[in-house]
């Protein structure tokens, strides 16, 4: 295994470590496994059955009927796989998305050292998580899928989830007397993972996002070796971490539809 692929498997080894340990309840299924938490219906990322099987071994109308079964009983309003390898998502893929599952592709980029991102920017600071809720909640209102206050109010349990079962610390820009920038990171004690990266848009394009990053990667490098962040594949963030010292290694990818 070269480097790069093992820096893939370390990363998405420490997410899934997260996914069990934020479920209330997980399902062990032939062909992967069911990670829950039916409390938080709308936080599609606690509610999910990943699929771990190789091609080889891919029955995908058993995937399809296990995963309805699942997601039925558990009363959710979604359903969403989570794939271990890009070629079993692809031949998903071709048989879902007529079928109105839509993709998804997350790039996996860990972080290449200390030495290789620029010095954060003054300003950025480290905050209780509980301060950044309001700044969370003006950028959930921003987008109509996650504004209505039950999604809202979900999402933001579903980032209390996983700050109970990480080592969690939280990094903001305060601009005009309220914070307008902020990024978390989670720690299992050896790695380190820069996550829920936001800036409100009427404070983008002052730097006030690299600052909480850079600080937040700065001190994840002084306690961890391994340093990663996530990303949308198809979405601009990804170039400017690759700027601040980040290089891809690998993807996630996902289908999701509608009940």
């Amino acid at each position: 295994m070269d480097d790069r692929a093992a820096a893939f498997r370390r990363a998405f080894a420490f997410v899934r470590s997260l996914d069990r340990q934020a479920s209330s309840r997980v399902e062990e299924l032939p062909f992967g496994t069911a990670y829950l938490r039916p409390e938080i219906p709308h936080v599609w990322s606690r509610n999910f059955v990943a699929v771990e099987a190789g091609l080889d071994e891919l029955d995908l109308d058993s995937v399809i009927e296990t995963a309805e079964r699942i997601h039925s009983e558990a009363g959710l309003f979604h359903r969403r796989l989570s794939f271990d390898h890009e070629e079993v998502a692809g031949a998903a893929a071709v048989r879902l998305q007529p079928e109105g599952w839509r993709p998804g592709r997350i790039v996996v980029m860990p972080h290449r050292g200390p030495d290789a991102a620029p010095a954060p920017p003054s300003g950025g600071q480290e905050v209780d998580p509980a301060s950044l809720k309001p700044l969370k909640r003006k950028l959930l209102g921003l987008d109509p899928q996650t504004s209505p206050e039950g999604v809202a109010s979900q999402l933001l349990e579903g980032f209390d989830a996983l700050g109970g079962v990480a080592a969690e610390r939280t990094f903001a820009y305060e601009a005009d007397g309220e914070f307008v920038a902020s990024c978390r990171l989670y720690s299992d004690g050896a790695t380190a993972q820069v996550e829920d990266v936001g800036t409100h848009p009427s404070y983008r394009g002052r730097g006030y996002g690299n600052a909480v990053v850079l600080l937040a990667v700065q001190e994840a490098w002084e306690a961890h070796d391994f340093v990663f962040i996530e990303a949308e594949a198809a979405d601009w963030p990804k170039d400017w971490y690759a700027r601040a010292g980040f290089e891809t290694a690998g993807a996630v990818c996902d289908l999701v539809r509608d009940r």
